[in-house]
């Protein structure tokens, strides 16, 4: 049902993971001519069946909780089940790419291993000596307090005023750190969900994860101020919509394990307002118990939207992570035509129900935004509220071509370096497979491509990168564009100054499509070069 009304089922499928991988259903591409050392971005093969994606988001977890999950992250990966492909990532305040999708258990432990706990810049962890320092506040933070109350003759009034003055400037400062992390947090899990979108079936997302609430609200310290209320539900409906799009069940698991919101050994006899005259001794159970409830709201929706689940209290992450990894080898997918549902941008519900089963526990998508498709045969990119404008589609690129980001396949092409060592010059050949753009129909019969084209390469011994970007916008002849489409669109770009860096990352953009892809060029200290 959608939206309390029936529909009609028009497809019904059974999918189950098969061994191997399958052949590569990409044109290929012809070789370089001469022939020389290239690499590309296209598969040799697909893996089939659902693959495990393991998610460890730094920004939103303590330190102490990441060191401990990843003893225990390393302890599933030991007893990875057999056909489980497996990819690892970091969530920081950049998404990057660990270890891209294999089934070996040493490469998987190995990449784990060498993950450092990071300490998030947004993520503020409430000790006692955290609570007190943002209960006192900085002196002339205090000063300016004192001075707007100097006028209050009342001293109980006087008092009251201070408290609720402290705790607004407290609880203002966590709602704009709050607002990045959501935005951050949002944008890295709709990059990985474009990034693993080129990979075909079911993929389970094991997110693994401190604290996200779905929403902030004040207390009564606050005075119930309604510019310290935060309610991202709207932007998590439309995040589960893209997930569910790549085919992702998110698989949510608490990275604090068994958590409660009283307080700890560590806070016994410890006076946590001291400085707050007036508060009330709950406040700061208030707060955790308000947060603890946020989060895994948050955790528990994400999971039961996208047809996951949410592992949340248990301290044994090693079998949950293991759990996720089995659950739902085989899946079933069926599709309906909603016949009176406007592209409206609008969130509709779907609720699935079996037939004369008493009871049954069911994992599906909840629902969905409609956005409007394009039309049969169009070759333009639809274009909705939603869909990334240029400047929008360019970010996106920027970061796909950072060092450790994702690789993204959206674009298939191969590539050859040479490089001169008299001019200190290195060029790129770039060969595109047509197929991977989309052209836009222009008046006189002709096909235009309008694409960014880049190189970006790095040193060991020096991290700031040679970069070269250029844009090809250009109109091609009937007859230009399909021997493209047979042979592949080819380019070259030059990089100045370049023949002593030994890693590249090359890619190419559709600013029409807003597709990309990736490829990264690892080269030898002491390459062949050119004549």
């Amino acid at each position: 049902m959608e939206d309390g009304k029936p529909q009609r089922i028009t497809s019904f499928e059974f999918h189950a993971a098969s061994a191997g991988a399958s052949p590569n259903r990409a044109t290929s591409l012809s070789p370089f001519d001469p022939v020389g050392e290239e690499r590309s971005n296209q598969q040799v093969g697909q893996i089939e069946g659902p693959i495990n994606i393991i998610l460890i988001d730094t920004l939103n977890t303590s330190m102490v909780d990441q060191q401990r999950n990843r003893k225990q992250i390393i302890a599933a990966l030991q007893e990875l089940p057999p056909g489980q492909p497996v990819a690892l990532f970091s969530m920081g305040t950049e998404l990057r790419m660990i270890q891209s999708p294999t089934e070996r258990s040493d490469i998987l432990i190995s990449a784990a291993a060498n993950m450092a706990a990071r300490s998030s810049p947004l993520y503020v962890e409430h000790g006692p000596d955290q609570i007190r320092e943002d209960n006192s506040l900085s002196g002339a933070d205090f000063k300016k307090q004192a001075l707007s109350l100097a006028t209050i003759k009342d001293a109980a009034l006087k008092a009251q005023l201070a408290s609720q003055s402290i705790e607004v400037a407290l609880a203002e400062q966590g709602t704009r750190r709050m607002d990045v992390r959501v935005a951050l947090t949002m944008s890295s899990l709709a990059r990985l969900a474009q990034f693993v979108q080129e990979y075909p079936g079911r993929k389970r997302l094991i997110w693994i994860s401190g604290s996200f609430p779905i929403s902030l609200r004040p207390d009564a310290a606050t005075g119930f101020d309604p510019n310290l209320i935060r309610e991202y539900t709207p932007k998590l409906k439309q995040l589960e919509t893209e997930l569910a799009n790549a085919q992702i069940a998110v698989y949510a698991m608490d990275a604090r394990g068994l958590v409660t919101a009283q307080l700890d050994a560590s806070m016994a006899g410890s006076d946590i307002n001291a400085g707050l005259p007036g508060k009330a001794p709950n406040s700061y159970q208030d707060r955790e118990q308000d947060s603890l409830h946020s989060t895994q709201a948050t955790l528990q929706e994400l999971a039961q939207n996208t047809g996951g689940k949410a592992y949340l209290n248990q301290n044994d992450l090693s079998h949950g992570i293991r759990e996720a990894m089995l659950d739902g080898p085989a899946y079933y997918s069926l599709s309906y035509q909603p016949p009176d549902t406007p592209d409206d941008g609008k969130y509709h519900a779907i609720e699935l129900k079996v037939d004369g089963a008493k009871k049954s526990d069911l994992q599906y998508r909840r629902g969905y935004y409609a956005i409007a498709a394009p039309e049969a045969g169009a070759q333009t990119a639809p274009r909705t509220e939603s869909t990334p404008g240029p400047d929008k589609r360019r970010a996106a690129f920027r970061d796909s071509m950072q060092q450790n980001a994702p690789a993204e396949k959206g674009i298939t092409f191969k590539a050859k370096l040479s490089r001169s060592p008299s001019t200190k010059q290195t060029t790129v050949e770039y060969l595109i497979d047509s197929s991977s753009l989309i052209a836009m129909d222009q008046p006189d019969c002709g096909q235009k491509l309008n694409l960014v084209i880049g190189a970006v390469g790095w040193k060991k011994s020096d991290q700031k990168p040679v970069t070269g970007f250029k844009y090809l916008e250009q109109v091609f002849t009937p007859d230009a564009y399909s021997s493209i489409q047979v042979n592949g669109l080819r380019f070259r770009q030059t990089l100045e100054d370049s023949t002593n860096r030994i890693f590249f990352r090359l890619g190419v953009l559709d600013l029409t499509s807003g597709k990309i892809g990736t490829l990264d060029f690892p080269v030898e200290e002491k390459p062949s070069t050119l004549p």
